[in-house]
């Protein structure tokens, strides 16, 4: 009966080799994101680039932003400045012809 029991355990002996080999893989595919992620730890300059670029483009987000607003706010006031300006031209006019007639 060692016949048919021995094709079974070269069977399990490849199933063995192939996990052990697809477990090597796997464990070189982390160990390679490991090295990548401590890499990029220690790339000061690298991080500090990063980090100036991430701010700058908040920092021109945020004033993209405030001039829009600045703008509909100005195009909000817009008219009530200009009914300002028109009142405040009349009550000119209406102060030089009184003094005007009163000379």
């Amino acid at each position: 009966m060692t016949g048919p029991e021995q094709p079974r355990a070269e069977l399990r002996a490849d199933a063995a080799v192939d996990e052990i080999e697809r477990d090597i893989e796997r464990t070189r595919h982390e160990l390679g994101e490991t090295v990548s992620a401590l890499s990029d730890k220690l790339d000061v300059k690298g991080r500090v680039q990063d980090k100036a670029t991430e701010t700058a483009r908040a920092t021109k987000d945020h004033l993209v932003d405030r001039a829009r607003d600045t703008k509909d706010a100005a195009a909000a006031r817009k008219v009530p400045l200009a009914l300002i300006g028109a009142a405040a031209a009349v009550i000119g006019l209406v102060i030089w012809r009184r003094k005007k007639q009163e000379r």
